[in-house]
Formats: C-alpha cells, sequence, structure tokens
C-alpha cells in the first residue's frame, strides 16, 4: 500500500480577495470608531453648553425669586391693612349695635307714651259718656 499526498495551494485570487474583506473590516471598524468619537464629541459639548445654559436659567430665576419675596412681604402689609380694617369694622358694627338698642329704647318709651295718652283718651271719654267734666268729680244725671 502506497500513501498519497495531496498539496493544495490557495489560488491568488481567492488570497487577494480574502485581503480585500480584511480591508473593507478595517475601513468599517475606523468608520464606526471614527463615528462614535463623534457622537462622544458633540454629547460632551452639548452637556457643557446645556449645564452653562441651567446655570443662566438658574441666576435669571433668582431674580424673579427675590420680587416675589418682596410681593409677599407686600402682601403681609395688606393682611396687616386688612386687620385693622376688621377691627374698623367691628368698631362700627359694635357703635351701630349701640345705637341700635338707643334707637329701640326709644321706640319703647314711644310706645309707652302713646299707649299712656291712649288711656288717658279712653278714661276722658268714659267721663264724658258718665257726664264727667275735666273740673267735676260728681256725676249729673239725667232726671
Amino acid at each position: 500500500m502506497s500513501s498519497t499526498t495531496v498539496t493544495s495551494s490557495i489560488p491568488p485570487t481567492v488570497a487577494a480577495s480574502k485581503a480585500t474583506v480584511a480591508t473593507s473590516k478595517i475601513a468599517v471598524r475606523t468608520s464606526s470608531v471614527t463615528s462614535s468619537m463623534a457622537t462622544s464629541v458633540t454629547k460632551s459639548s452639548m452637556t457643557i453648553f446645556y449645564a452653562a445654559t441651567k446655570t443662566t436659567v438658574a441666576s435669571s430665576m433668582t431674580t424673579p425669586d427675590s420680587s416675589v419675596s418682596t410681593s409677599d412681604s407686600s402682601v403681609t402689609t395688606l393682611d396687616s391693612s386688612m386687620t385693622t380694617a376688621d377691627s374698623s369694622v367691628a368698631s362700627s358694627v359694635a357703635t351701630a349695635t349701640i345705637s341700635t338698642a338707643s334707637s329701640v329704647a326709644t321706640v319703647a318709651t314711644s310706645k309707652a307714651t302713646v299707649a299712656t295718652f291712649k288711656a288717658t283718651v279712653t278714661t276722658d271719654g268714659l267721663r264724658i259718656r258718665l257726664g264727667e267734666t275735666a273740673t267735676t268729680t260728681n256725676r249729673t244725671c239725667a232726671s
């Protein structure tokens, strides 16, 4: 029995194709890395810009906040003014209540006076009907 050795060699065309594919892969990877780096740089720049913008906005917000604080103190002043107004109203109501009570008392006195006057008129009428006069106390009866 004899052994046979088979020797094969890669054809030049196939070798060239493999080299081309390898070069293409390197180019794709380089492109990918470059693209990734560009994205990274852009993100970094945007982050810095965003941070700066936030700082600017924050400093801008501080001014309105101080204005609001001033407004708050103004509102407090208004509140104290309202308290004064409330106490004035309370005094006015108290005065009005006293005036009303006084008026009610006056009306009551007037009613009492009228009642007394009515009683007097009724008594006088009875006297006149009985034949009495204001100066006499004796009745004069008709015969």
